[in-house]
């Protein structure tokens, strides 16, 4: 697969390398993705998942549609979650296509998949890991909101009310969900930047923030895409249906999310 682009009087020539198709084709849900429809596009956007992709690409059309931003030929991929991004990064940017990124603000959780993410972008991890240790630790070290004892107590009921057969979905899910609330990285990724502490952590992740950005990772600073519109309930595909209404609508309250979209045009 070659990609070919046109600068004033000069073609540029990349390709996509065997091996490099053969990588993306091995992972089911990337080979069955429109991914590599990206070779065709100014620039692609990668996303956690299909809502997130959704989400930006209506309000980019938006602000296109209003005139505010200079409509661009994005495209927006998902890739079924962060562990994968840096793959479909290290493929598109092999054949010369400017490639960002969008994570919720957890990415910072652990070194992988943050690590692989801001590599495949072209950064040194030296650069960030510095600011990323003082960020993880000062979120490490606050009280989560549920201890070792109320999540016994609440795992304990959600396995009351299960009878014999087929464990339900369902109680898995809530305890799933239980697990989560027993790290502070649950909160974290509900209220983003507003959960790091003042001071030299604070600090520390505002400067990570803008390193990241520089390559092309871009965090969302209110924790999830849900952050955007509390207003509106729900998860993933069930709060985007709700939302968009309100992004045709330009309601004010998408106000911080139409300017984080506009930073991935740079």
């Amino acid at each position: 697969m070659i990609r070919l682009t046109r600068d004033r009087n000069i073609n540029c020539v990349r390709e996509l390398q065997n091996n490099d198709v053969q990588q993306l084709w091995s992972d089911p849900l990337l080979r069955h993705s429109n991914v590599l429809s990206g070779l065709f596009h100014e620039k692609v956007i990668v996303c956690e998942s299909d809502s997130d992709c959704r989400f930006y690409a209506a309000l980019l059309d938006t602000l296109f549609d209003d005139a505010i931003l200079q409509r661009r030929d994005l495209m927006f991929v998902h890739c079924g979650g962060k562990g994968r991004i840096p793959m479909v990064v290290d493929a598109l940017r092999a054949v010369g296509v400017p490639v960002c990124t969008i994570t919720d603000f957890d990415v910072m959780n652990d070194e992988n998949p943050l690590r692989p993410i801001y590599e495949s972008l072209g950064g040194k991890w030296e650069e960030i890991v510095g600011d990323w240790k003082e960020v993880k630790s000062s979120i490490d070290s606050k009280k989560p909101e549920l201890n070792a004892r109320e999540v016994r107590k609440d795992i304990e009921t959600v396995l009351s009310g299960v009878e014999s057969g087929y464990f339900p979905k369902a109680a898995g899910q809530q305890i799933q969900n239980i697990l989560r609330r027993s790290s502070p990285w649950a909160t974290a990724k509900a209220v983003g930047k507003s959960f790091v502490p003042s001071g030299d952590a604070f600090t520390a992740c505002n400067a990570l923030f803008e390193k990241l950005a520089k390559v092309g990772v871009f965090v969302v600073d209110l924790g999830e895409l849900e952050g955007f519109a509390r207003s509106v309930p729900g998860h993933g595909p069930q709060w985007v249906n709700g939302v968009l209404p309100k992004v045709v609508a330009r309601d004010p309250e998408l106000t911080p999310a139409r300017e984080f979209v506009k930073r991935l045009l740079v």
